[in-house]
């Protein structure tokens, strides 16, 4: 949000002056309200004023009015063409509510006011990125480095992108150079682990691992990091308790820096069950076919493999994990803050008002179609939640429930750094447990709600008999047999989980039961998930 104030100079008044320098300080006080009446007010006095409309947006964003925040920041920037922070705020409105196509507008017209806005071209960047057009983020991400050769996120970002393309060699360059630049920087390190494979404690980058363990101390959060790779290291080199060790080590430091209230999420779940479980909820059956596969589940349950090999498909677009279901739930069903669910049964019936609801995902998702491709893939995990919602907004839709077993699947996660605030649950093998467990009694709550509306995948079945399973998948959807999914690896479109080296890979078995070199280790986690 960009906060620089602009004061008036000799040619204005110096009441005007002095009210804005108020107006700013409670502000900065985080007095909202107080600045809100007093924004208004003075708005009353000089209605065309853009310093006073960027106020009052500044006082709304902050209060989280986003459409009264869009407003002023609109009227800001009318009022003054040239009006660089306007611009600047009203992008950040526009990327907050995922308005990306307005968001990506209004920074490049920040750009041609002034090319060298690095604010500009950082939000073009990460929107690119977001956007799945990663050749172009790196693109602006490059310019930055021109006027700025020390931004060592910069540096990071860029090697975030050619990671997810692949180009693992050169990404490597742009890690080490952002952590030269910042030499408390970690998370880098984790990066590079995820696309080496390490053959012995004197691998070179094992050494830098176990070197910046000695120094870092161990309270901070720069650690995590670090005790993530050296696990992955010593996991790499078969060393099954040392690796543990700093697998577990990672999650209780983590642990301490989150705030997760696991009640609340379970509460979630049960009221997701009750609220769509209503009788007088009417869910449309259709057999056109459909524009959008979803494919979801537990985090490190297959997904990412799943999208490889169905996304290699001439029909189909991969869109990776996206917020957007999640974004309709929050804005239309259920108010966060009070934790209540919106919508009346008769809203819920009315087919004009899901029609409505329909069509703004579909414009949302617009956003990744250039023409070329048919179907668009949303590989959000965590939709499971929603699956509710998009039988009743996209009732032809494809939803593919990717399984894993129980086991394999919480180690997966808990030994990944996911780096999802969605994935909090994941620091603690009692929670762990109880959250999968939650997970599966929300699934079989949507299979008998809506039958033959979900295709379970069998994580175990597919890397055993790729060809048979791809098959199988690819008729539930509709597709056409395509040479290219049986040789998903040839796939050469971004990945951006965890997932991003594996899933380039021809399928293997060697993660099928791998629970099982740290059984000693997971007692508090087979207890939980064994219990009735």
């Amino acid at each position: 949000m960009a906060e620089n104030f602009y004061y008036l100079n000799t040619t204005f008044d110096l009441y005007l002056n002095r009210e804005i320098e108020r107006i700013t300080e409670n502000l900065n006080k985080k007095n909202f309200q107080k600045a809100e009446q007093d924004s208004k007010r003075l708005l009353k006095e000089f209605p065309k004023h853009f310093v006073v409309n960027n106020l009052l947006g500044l006082c709304f964003y902050y209060q989280n009015k986003m459409n009264d925040s869009e407003l002023y920041f609109s009227k800001a920037i009318k009022e003054e063409k040239k009006f660089e922070d306007g611009y600047k705020n009203l992008g950040t409105v526009y990327k907050r509510t995922g308005k990306i196509i307005k968001a990506k507008n209004t920074f490049e017209q920040l750009l041609l006011i002034n090319p060298k806005s690095i604010n500009g071209l950082i939000n073009l960047g990460d929107i690119f990125q977001e956007l799945n057009q990663i050749e172009k983020a790196i693109n602006f991400y490059k310019k930055i480095l021109e006027i700025d050769k020390t931004a060592y996120l910069i540096f990071f970002k860029i090697g975030i992108c050619l990671q997810s393309l692949g180009k693992f060699d050169e990404a490597k360059n742009y890690f080490d150079k952002s952590m030269e630049l910042n030499k408390t920087f970690t998370q880098p390190e984790y990066n590079i682990s995820l696309s080496s494979k390490y053959e012995s404690e004197n691998d070179s980058h094992f050494k830098r691992l176990k070197e910046k363990d000695l120094i870092i101390s161990n309270n901070l959060r720069e650690k995590v990091p670090i005790y993530y790779s050296l696990g992955k290291a010593y996991e790499d080199i078969k060393e099954a308790d040392k690796a543990f060790e700093f697998f577990n080590k990672a999650a209780s430091l983590e642990k301490k820096f989150i705030n997760y209230d696991f009640d609340y999420e379970k509460k979630l779940f049960e009221n997701i069950k009750t609220f769509f479980d209503k009788k007088e909820i009417t869910y449309i059956n259709s057999k056109e076919k459909s524009d959008v596969i979803f494919i979801l589940g537990m985090p490190r349950s297959g997904t990412t493999l799943v999208e490889q090999i169905i996304s290699s498909h001439d029909d189909v677009y991969g869109a990776g994990e996206l917020p957007d279901v999640m974004n309709i739930f929050l804005t239309h069903f259920f108010d966060r803050k009070k934790k209540v669910f919106l919508l009346s049964n008769k809203q819920l019936n009315d087919k004009k008002f899901l029609k409505k609801i329909r069509q703004e995902y579909l414009n949302s998702i617009g956003r990744f179609f250039s023409g070329e491709k048919k179907i668009l893939i949303d590989k959000s995990p965590f939709n499971f939640k929603f699956i509710g919602l998009i039988k009743l907004i996209l009732p032809n839709a494809k939803v593919i429930q990717c399984e894993r077993n129980a086991i394999d699947n919480c180690l997966s996660i808990y030994k990944n750094n996911i780096g999802s605030a969605a994935s909090n649950f994941k620091y603690d093998f009692k929670q762990l447990g109880e959250y999968y467990k939650s997970y599966l009694d929300l699934m079989n709550f949507w299979k008998k709600k809506f039958p033959n509306f979900i295709y379970k995948l069998s994580y175990e079945k597919l890397v055993q008999n790729q060809k048979n399973e791809t098959k199988k998948v690819l008729n539930f959807c509709n597709l056409s047999l395509n040479e290219k999914c049986f040789e998903f690896e040839k796939n050469v479109k971004f990945i951006k989980t965890v997932s991003l080296f594996q899933a380039r890979k021809p399928v293997y078995q060697t993660s099928i039961n791998s629970w099982k070199k740290y059984e000693k280790h997971l007692s508090p986690l087979i207890e939980v998930l064994q219990s009735k």
